[in-house]
């Protein structure tokens, strides 16, 4: 069982075999993870515990681990975003496809290799770690109010329009192109998005830009972990927009020339 101090992670595997080894295996790595047998459990419990990840399998009896995502995914809030990481002996493009649509954010084959598991393992609890530090700081009000103490009213409502105009079109730039086909548009876009929401105050929105950069590097799109994290922090970046715009106007309430919500985003 996980402890207060200790990340809470959910096993969900039928075969018990399996399901030993998989606990073994993060109990080598410090983890003490719970454990139900099938998908209709992983969503009852699921439901009275905020887990940060959980392990599932895909092929169970009574609920599957694709129709235990889906119904995990349309909850709002916390429990609809814990990382869930695939579980499976199939490995096929398809299915790693399948699952990706589903909202998981990774995938392991089995037999799992114990080093993959702690990278994987690792990888989705230091994202979510970074999400719960960013949270509450989506907008500084400090950055315009300073600004305004040096530049006209006028000035800096054109300031903040032409900055949300700018925000706009490079995330419509991010959002339509795609994830696997020109990472360096995305990165581009992503570098120049970073600088423009900063200096509005839009911090959030500027981190996620970094974060979002900073996995356009490195290796090809040639998996589904890495396509599901670009997808996530894209996806939140277009969120967290409409929520910037809240901010800026709860902040200075006589700009009222603001976008309205991004949603044909």
């Amino acid at each position: 069982m996980s402890t207060p101090s200790t990340p809470k992670l959910l096993i969900v595997e039928d075969h018990p075999i399996s399901r030993r080894v998989l606990q073994d295996m993060l109990i080598s790595l410090g983890h003490y993870p719970d454990m139900v047998e099938n998908g209709r459990q992983a969503v009852r419990t699921t439901d009275k515990v905020d887990y940060d990840l959980i392990l599932m399998d895909i092929q169970m009896p009574e609920m599957n681990g694709i129709e235990a995502t889906k119904i995990i995914r349309e909850r709002a809030g916390p429990q609809g975003k814990v990382p869930i990481v695939a579980v499976t002996a199939f490995s096929t493009s398809e299915y790693e496809d399948l699952c990706a649509e589903v909202g998981m954010n990774g995938f392991l084959v089995k037999p799992i290799d114990r080093d993959e598991l702690h990278r994987i393992v690792q990888q989705q609890l230091d994202n979510n770690q970074s999400d719960e530090k960013l949270d509450g700081a989506v907008f500084d009000g400090h950055i315009l109010e300073q600004m305004s103490e040096v530049i006209s009213s006028d000035s800096l409502s054109t300031l903040i329009r032409n900055s949300m105009t700018d925000i706009d079109r490079l995330l419509e730039q991010i959002a339509s192109t795609d994830i696997n086909g020109d990472l360096d548009r995305i990165q581009c876009a992503a570098h120049e998005l970073k600088a423009v929401a900063g200096q509005v105050g839009a911090n959030l929105l500027s981190a996620l830009a970094a974060e979002l950069e900073a996995h356009c590097t490195g290796r090809p799109v040639d998996s589904l972990d890495k396509a599901a994290q670009l997808t996530d922090i894209r996806d939140r970046m277009i969120d967290c927009r409409d929520n910037t715009i809240e901010a800026i106007k709860t902040g200075f309430p006589s700009d009222h020339s603001l976008p309205k919500a991004a949603s044909n985003l």
